[in-house]
């Protein structure tokens, strides 16, 4: 009885390897060719079957990973069960739309495939590589000064951008996204900073108020720009940390607050001269 489920275990193994390898998975082409840095590609992807049918449907995984991310295309796609021996013309394509990173690195950049079943009995990794053209494009934005230390207080955030790219930048604009961290008391969280040359800085005041128990404030912002006729954008998340209110007062940032002891002084004060008329009432 051993024996013949140890023969069953081995033969279940065998088939599903065996499925796996013979599942191919050929990456047929990118469009553009080569993709700039910070554009959408299409990728297209082609799945052939040189076995029997799948029992059930496949599933094919885009992961997303630095420097792609998906644009418009679900991640997981279910091409359904593979007719054994579909090839060529008769194979199964899948297509995503991707976008690149805008600093990702000048040439090919690899990105991950999972093929897999319906149930999940064992999961193939395919690793492709896109070739990408970069610009040498670093619009880099941080926070270079805040008047916001401790939180529970409103104050000034001075958000800057600095072009350290060897490209000059076209229509800068400046989005400060909404988040839990903050409560925006600008007018608005837009502005427009417009061309942005190398080696040069733009920055922009936003005025905010940070509730109290924060020690960590995270500002999402997104950056559209233009450069050489193409169209980027950009997230970002810039982080701004605060200080205990003991620690500001020890680095002398925020005046301690004196006025229990000025009440306790003219307490005192009070209570001396009161003591001191009425001991002369006594004489």
């Amino acid at each position: 009885m051993k024996r013949l489920l140890v023969l069953m275990m081995i033969a279940f193994i065998v088939v599903s390897f065996g499925v796996a390898a013979d599942i191919q998975v050929t990456k047929v082409s990118q469009d553009p060719d080569p993709v700039r840095a910070g554009d959408i590609v299409k990728i297209k992807i082609k799945l052939e079957n040189t076995f029997e049918d799948t029992r059930y449907d496949m599933k094919v995984e885009f992961v997303p990973q630095y420097p792609f991310s998906l644009y418009s295309s679900e991640a997981v796609q279910n091409v359904g069960k593979l007719e054994g021996g579909s090839l060529g013309s008769d194979a199964i394509f899948v297509e995503w739309w991707v976008r690149v990173a805008p600093d990702a690195a000048d040439g090919p950049n690899e990105f991950t495939l999972y093929v897999y079943p319906e149930d999940r009995e064992w999961r193939e990794e395919q690793l492709f590589t896109l070739d990408v053209k970069s610009e040498k494009i670093a619009v880099k934005p941080y926070i270079v000064s805040s008047d916001v230390v401790v939180p529970g207080k409103n104050g000034r955030v001075t958000i800057e951008i600095a072009n350290a790219g060897a490209n000059n930048v076209k229509a800068l604009e400046l989005e400060l996204l909404p988040s839990e961290d903050y409560r925006l008391l600008s007018t608005s969280n837009y502005v427009y900073l417009g061309d942005l040359d190398i080696d040069d800085t733009e920055s922009e005041d936003f005025s905010m108020y940070v509730p109290e128990g924060k020690t960590m404030v995270h500002m999402p912002v997104r950056l559209y720009y233009r450069v050489d006729e193409h169209e980027y954008e950009q997230d970002a998340d810039l982080q701004l940390a605060l200080l205990s209110t003991e620690e500001a007062q020890d680095l002398g940032l925020v005046e301690k607050n004196n006025t229990l002891w000025y009440v306790l002084l003219a307490v005192v004060i009070i209570v001396g001269i009161w003591l001191i008329r009425r001991a002369r009432k006594k004489k």
